[in-house]
């Protein structure tokens, strides 16, 4: 069976990155002994760590996502809206504008000479 919805493509990621940091921590622990690959209780122990790692990584999103949601609901509506939409103004001034045009003019004919 399988369980596809629309926060996977979220919670896969997020969980394959923080697992690699903790299965780093299993095959080379900077305290005590190697792991036993033939010892069936500590394979066991790294099947448990696994779900438990993804309980926690589900717990954290669930969390992240209802305080992002308790702080957009808190928002005012023109505040929200000033939010999303205050990047799509037009910008006033070109980026460029305050370069002088001679300066620029001479730096760049200086570079087509020299190639």
């Amino acid at each position: 069976m399988t369980v596809h919805s629309r926060h996977t493509p979220d919670f896969v990621p997020h969980t394959q990155g923080t697992w690699f940091y903790q299965i780093g921590f299993i095959l080379y622990p900077p305290v005590g002994r190697m792991w036993s690959q033939e010892d069936h209780r500590q394979m066991m122990l790294v099947t448990l760590l696994f779900a438990w790692h993804n309980a926690t990584v589900f717990v954290a999103m669930v969390l992240t996502g209802t305080l992002v949601y308790l702080r957009v609901k808190a928002m005012a509506p023109s505040c929200l809206y000033h939010r999303l939409h205050h990047h799509l103004k037009a910008p006033t001034q070109s980026h460029l504008a305050h370069l002088e045009a001679e300066p620029s003019k001479a730096m760049l004919l200086s570079e087509d000479e020299e190639v």
